[in-house]
């Protein structure tokens, strides 16, 4: 995922809007934030369910898992 917002997509995305959309410029860069946020609600819902289920002490290892298996 950190290869998905690096500054340089951020960039992209942001030129190609301008080219195609210019009226969507603010939209486009509002993504940034949005998806951002997303991504602290999700990981932060992850962990509440993972220590909910397993434990504060075992969280870690759930976790782990978890991002192990995502990435493949």
């Amino acid at each position: 995922m950190l290869l998905i917002s690096s500054s340089s997509t951020q960039v992209y995305f942001l030129d190609l809007a301008a080219a195609e959309y210019p009226e969507s410029i603010d939209f486009a860069s509002s993504f940034n934030s949005i998806f951002a946020n997303v991504g602290i609600s999700l990981g932060s819902f992850t962990a509440a369910q993972a220590a909910g289920l397993t434990g504060i002490a075992s969280t870690p290892y759930f976790l782990g898992a978890t991002v192990c298996s995502a990435a493949f």
